[in-house]
């Protein structure tokens, strides 16, 4: 087997909580240089990893609950919720 081929069946994946956009950017560059099957992400970056991968075969999943799924509905929905402009 290739190595693309094993890559098409990975999912390249980061999802610690204080991960910085810088590194999600990188990910999604490899995965895509790689040939990964999807980059999985904290759900925070879904929308600008959406743009980054645009033209890219690399699919994009991501977690809700994470890592047991133990919250509420309530707290479900707002990890789903598109972030919100901060103005500080």
């Amino acid at each position: 087997m290739e190595t693309k081929e094993i890559a098409s069946k990975i999912d390249h994946t980061l999802l610690k909580p204080e991960t910085p956009f810088e590194k999600i950017k990188t990910l999604c560059a490899e995965a895509d240089e790689y040939g990964f099957a999807a980059v999985c992400i904290p759900p925070y970056f879904v929308t600008q990893a959406r743009q980054l991968l645009e033209d890219s075969k690399v699919k994009l999943a991501t977690v809700i609950g994470f890592p047991f799924g133990y919250s509420a509905i309530e707290a479900k929905l707002s990890e789903i919720a598109p972030p919100r402009q901060l103005d500080y």
